[in-house]
Formats: structure tokens, sequence, C-alpha cells
């Protein structure tokens, strides 16, 4: 695109300064012919980049669903590295998962809530690569079934929204 306009550039320069070239008319031809070239290349080339096509968005979520990042899988869990402190975590052993949202000024922070027998870890969308291949995870391992109906929403004063996702049968 750099190339392109330079180029047209080069074009219009030689353009202007051997004026009229051929004709009068070939000349103005030529001078719009460039500026309409500059000024879509230019925006072309200074508009934002962001590719939101079909293609693009489904590639990204491929790699997301692929990533580990701070969870291993084994048969019977999973390792979860924070803090670089590594934690294993028995599929039987978990009681709950809560997903949560929080309100910060005019954005949201999501994630996810899991209570073992033992300790409770929060997982930030943000700050948590692997996220969602562990929810693909999770539906394989656990007997989640997904009924609106049955989900607890509960709010309070710090504009914290939970769902329960899933709660071990006791």
């Amino acid at each position: 695109m750099k190339k392109l306009i330079f180029l047209t550039c080069l074009i219009l320069i030689y353009t202007l300064m051997n004026y009229p070239l051929y004709s009068e008319g070939v000349s103005y031809v030529i001078i719009f012919s460039c500026l309409v070239v500059i000024c879509f290349a230019g925006e072309k080339l200074f508009s934002d980049q962001d590719n939101n096509d079909y293609d693009s968005v489904e590639k990204e979520m491929d790699k997301a669903y692929q990533e580990d990042g701070i969870f291993k899988y084994v048969t019977d869990g999973f390792y979860i590295t924070r803090k670089k402190k590594t934690e294993f975590i028995k599929w039987e052993e978990i009681q709950a998962i809560n997903s949560f949202r929080i309100q910060v000024l005019k954005d949201y922070q999501t994630g996810l809530e899991i209570i073992t027998e033992t300790k409770s870890y929060e997982i930030n969308d943000n700050n948590s690569p692997g996220i969602e291949k562990f929810s693909v995870e999770m539906y394989k391992n656990l007997p989640i079934t997904y009924d609106r109906s049955n989900l607890n929403d509960f709010y309070n004063t710090s504009r914290l929204q939970k769902e329960v996702i899933y709660k071990k049968k006791e």
C-alpha cells in the first residue's frame, strides 16, 4: 500500500511539473486519478486493521479452544498453575463451579470460581489463558446440565452477579 501511494505521488508530481501532459484533458484525468488513488489507499493504510470477518474470528476461537493456558489436563483431573505454583485438582473433588460477573466502573470482569473440598479458586477471563478449553473439559468431565431455570442468580451491592454452573449432589 505504501509503495502504491509513493508511486502515485511520483506520477502526480511528474504530471504537475510537465503540465499539460499530452493535452489539458488528459492531465486533469491523471491528476484526478492520482488523487483518488492516494485518498483510497491512504484510507486503507491508516484505517483500523480490525479483521472481524468470519474466518479470522473462527481461527481465533479455534486457537483459544486448543490452548491449555494455566491448565494441564489428565484423565482424573487437571493441574492449575497460578503465581508460579502448580496444584492438582481432581474432577471428583470439585464441589461447585460458579460463573461470576463484576462491574468495575464501566467494564465487566468475568470468570469462574471453582470450589473444591479444601480450597476455592477464582479464575479471571482476562488474566487466565486457557479458560475456554477449561469450559469444554468441564462439560466433558462433570455431570453438568445447563437448564437456565435451575440456575441460582444472586446480586449484591458490589454489582456482583453469580450463577451456579455445577453443584455436586450430596
